[in-house]
């Protein structure tokens, strides 16, 4: 019965099916193309870095070897699966005597992994990366003079990623390199599977103090795109599943005013509560499961074509070979299916509470009558929430911000339904009949729909919110991305010298070679970031001096800094203050005055804790440039005179600020890919419920309107009204909408000040695109609603 009472409304029910197979696909796909992109990036990332999961040296400059003792002990940590040691140094390769990051090592997996080579390395045999190759002009077979000693190039390898050249020799003859006692420069460890990293790290570092211990899976290559992209995923399948299940409780809330008549009758021979509740409950879980299966099965089916057009747009690449997809669709589903049939238990609830001909006059009621509780929860989840917010906002706690806005957005969109009912009934007092006795009578009309639509009203604000907020959100990131990057490239080409403290380049000398190029016209140089102390009586206050060869230190004394303006306002200090300047102990005993400084001026550029100095300043002790910030005359000749340059200085990267906006682009791009794929669900999720509750509203009214021409309304005043009404539901769920997302958007905002882009365009095309598609449906459904006979159309009932 329950069954054959779904079939007398199949369109009803077919717009709740359609809802749930878009999101239950939409939300699967995500979820599988989500865990298979980590796989592969996981995957990529091995091949980009090798096998190794911890990396134990000392760091730069500090006096400590790695003794074969100390090594010993660490690889002999439970957990440690495989190890490999190596010795590193700069050494001078080639007739000019380069000097050449060259590692001294066994081949093993590890080490294969990690340096990308294929060979069997033996004693006096050297392998290359392609660039220092070129520019020694040496290929496979040929010598290469290391230190005054010949070695035979045993292959080529790829040039690494992020890293200056290297050349790669047998362990042993990188011993006789290295001082007595030095057993390795570092450390290789790869753990067993289940073995946690940290613990290991933990463990090493309580052997010694001193030792840098990286761990290979915190690295930002991999974790950074997945999270961003998973976060996404989860925040917007949510949003998905929560505008789909008030759709499809909408639809079910129609659904029981249409069976209206039917429910009677089965009261009336002797049916139950428990066993309407009942019929209600299997139609409800025939919808959803129809619903998320066919969902489900499409995902799997088409998964290899979806992943396809997902790598695309996301421009993540993703296997869709994975036997636990299948698991994934399964879960998700189940998942999708239990959430949607929690909001489905409301009316199999409620029907079996009230009467039949209680469903009707709920329905017709004008106004809010024994409503009291939900207003008074829809008042204290808005105002809890607030609270939440603003004590968490002012006393710092963040962990009450999320729940505060969660309850806020509920209570707001609790009252959304009783604000539109008095947005009606105030524009029915201040115009009264004055507007006209169609447009009084369509606004009267509207009031006793409110109640039936508040889903409706609710799904097309959410909607909208969502909108407004990830517009906003993904155009404020963009604009600030770039902000960033024009704050980054203070020229349009940056040199950047991969040695850092290591390098033997002249700046001074570097400098005059760059301008003596035609197409350069300026060159700024900045040394590497330094760590020194601000010493007053009672505290030591860090800072970072940063040697700079630019305007910005323009008349600057080799005894004066410029400091920003954050730490002069946090410290109480101002242009002209004399400040004493400490460093700390290599051995780690302390912070000892190296000076006093005068503050020469106040940057507010600078960021909390960055200082600037002169070149000569004698806080300077690594005179090593890091960046040089080149201005060209004309940017491709400049780029072409850079790479010769390369020949000379090997060290040096090359890097634009195009390439670098390209690069943020494409991210942005990503982020965009996803929402745009999301809201167009959501969207069409949305749109395709209100139509239809709209539909049905109209439909079932189809006795009134033929009761309304008989007493002299034309048939297009009858449309007039429906399309009036159709344009003040979508209207006012727009701007409740609108309204809500720039709200939502501003408690976010107050956590993290920044200038705000509006993305208008969008914004403005999906309220107006919203608007025009439900004008335009409800013209063609009113257009057949009122040219029916009015004979025939006053035995429809709701029908």
């Amino acid at each position: 019965m329950a069954l054959g009472l779904l079939k007398a409304n199949r369109l009803l029910i077919s717009f709740s099916v359609i809802s749930i197979l878009i999101s239950t696909l939409l939300i699967t796909t995500l979820l599988m193309y989500s865990l298979n992109a980590e796989r592969e990036m996981e995957r990529s990332f091995r091949e980009m870095f090798g096998e190794a999961d911890i990396m134990v040296s000392y760091p730069p400059g500090h006096s400590g070897v790695l003794t074969r003792e100390m090594a010993e002990r660490i690889v002999s940590l439970p957990g440690v699966e495989a190890s490999a040691h190596v010795l590193s140094r700069f050494l001078h390769i080639g007739e000019s005597n380069v000097p050449v990051w060259t590692i001294g090592t066994t081949a093993n997996d590890l080490t294969r992994s990690t340096y990308k080579f294929n060979s069997y390395l033996v004693p006096s045999t050297i392998i290359l990366n392609e660039e220092l190759a070129r520019f020694l002009k040496v290929a496979v077979g040929d010598e290469v003079v290391v230190e005054g000693k010949g070695f035979r190039t045993a292959e080529i390898i790829e040039d690494p990623q992020g890293l200056t050249s290297i050349a790669i020799i047998h362990y042993d003859d990188m011993a006789s390199f290295v001082g007595e006692g030095e057993y390795a420069s570092g450390l290789m460890l790869k753990l067993a599977r289940g073995v946690e990293a940290l613990s290991i790290a933990q463990k090493i570092r309580d052997m010694d103090g001193h030792l840098r211990i990286d761990l290979v899976e915190q690295n930002e290559l991999v974790q950074s795109n997945m999270r961003t992209l998973q976060i996404y995923i989860i925040v917007l399948s949510f949003l998905v599943l929560v505008v789909t299940s008030l759709l499809v409780l909408s639809n079910l809330e129609i659904l029981l005013y249409k069976l209206r008549n039917q429910i009677s009758i089965l009261r009336s021979i002797g049916a139950a509560t428990a066993q309407i509740g009942r019929i209600v409950l299997i139609q409800s879980v025939a919808i959803n499961l129809t619903g998320t299966v066919l969902g489900m099965t499409a995902s799997v089916l088409a998964r290899e074509g979806l992943f396809r057009v997902a790598g695309r747009v996301f421009r993540m690449p993703a296997d869709a070979g994975h036997a636990s997809d299948f698991l994934t669709a399964f879960i998700t589903a189940a998942a999708c299916f239990l959430f949607f049939q929690l909001f489905m238990i409301i009316p199999a609830w409620r029907s079996t509470r009230i009467l039949p001909l209680q469903i009707a006059e709920e329905n017709e009621r004008l106004d809010f009558r024994r409503g009291k509780g939900r207003r008074l929860i829809g008042w204290g989840a808005a105002l809890t929430g607030g609270g939440l917010y603003l004590f968490g906002y002012i006393e710092g706690k963040d962990y009450l911000l999320f729940p505060g806005m969660v309850l806020l957005l509920i209570g707001s969109l609790s009252l959304m339904p009783r604000a539109v009912e008095w947005v009606l009934r105030g524009s029915m007092r201040a115009g009264g009949r004055q507007f006209g006795r169609l447009t009084y009578l369509t606004l009267l009309h509207m009031l006793p729909q409110v109640r039936r639509n508040a889903f409706a009203i609710v799904s097309i604000a959410l909607t909208l919110a969502i909108a407004v907020f990830g517009t906003t959100l993904l155009a404020t990131l963009e604009e600030n991305n770039l902000r960033f990057l024009k704050e980054r490239y203070a020229k349009p080409i940056i040199l950047h010298n991969r040695l850092g403290p290591k390098s033997d380049i002249d700046p001074h000398r570097l400098r005059e070679t760059l301008l003596g190029f035609e197409s350069i016209r300026e060159v700024e140089m900045e040394g590497i970031l330094l760590q020194n102390y601000i010493l007053f009586k009672d505290e030591a206050i860090r800072i970072y001096p940063r040697a700079v060869y630019a305007s910005s230190v323009e008349g600057l004394k080799d005894d004066e800094l410029v400091i920003s303006e954050k730490l002069a306002y946090r410290h109480n200090l101002k242009a002209g203050d004399a400040i004493t300047v400490g460093r700390r102990d290599p051995e780690g005993l302390g912070i000892h005055p190296v000076g006093v400084y005068r503050i020469a001026k106040v940057s507010e550029k600078l960021g909390p804790e960055d200082v600037l100095m002169t070149w000569s300043n004698t806080l300077n002790t690594f005179p090593a440039v890091n960046n040089l910030y080149i201005d060209p005359a004309d940017e491709e000749q400049a780029l072409a005179d850079l790479e010769s340059l390369r020949s000379q200085y090997p060290e040096l990267q090359i890097s634009t600020l195009r390439d670098a906006r390209e690069q943020a682009r494409a991210g942005f791009i990503q982020r965009w890919g996803i929402f745009v794929v999301v809201l167009s669900a959501i969207i069409g999720c949305s749109m395709a419920g209100v139509l239809n509750g709209l539909m049905n509203q109209f439909l079932s009214k189809r006795k009134e309107y033929a009761v309304l021409r008989t007493v002299g309304l034309t048939p297009a005043g009858i449309l007039v009204s429906i399309l009036v009404q159709t344009g003040l539901y979508v209207g006012l769920g727009i701007i409740f909408g609108g309204m809500l997302g720039m709200f939502i958007f501003l408690l976010v905002l107050a956590l993290d000040p920044t200038p705000v882009a509006f993305d208008f365009a969008t914004v403005g095309l999906v309220a107006v695109g919203m608007l025009i598609v439900a004008v335009a449906t409800l013209a063609v459904a009113g257009r057949h609603i009122t040219s029916g006979h009015i004979l025939r159309e006053m035995a429809m009932d709701g029908k």
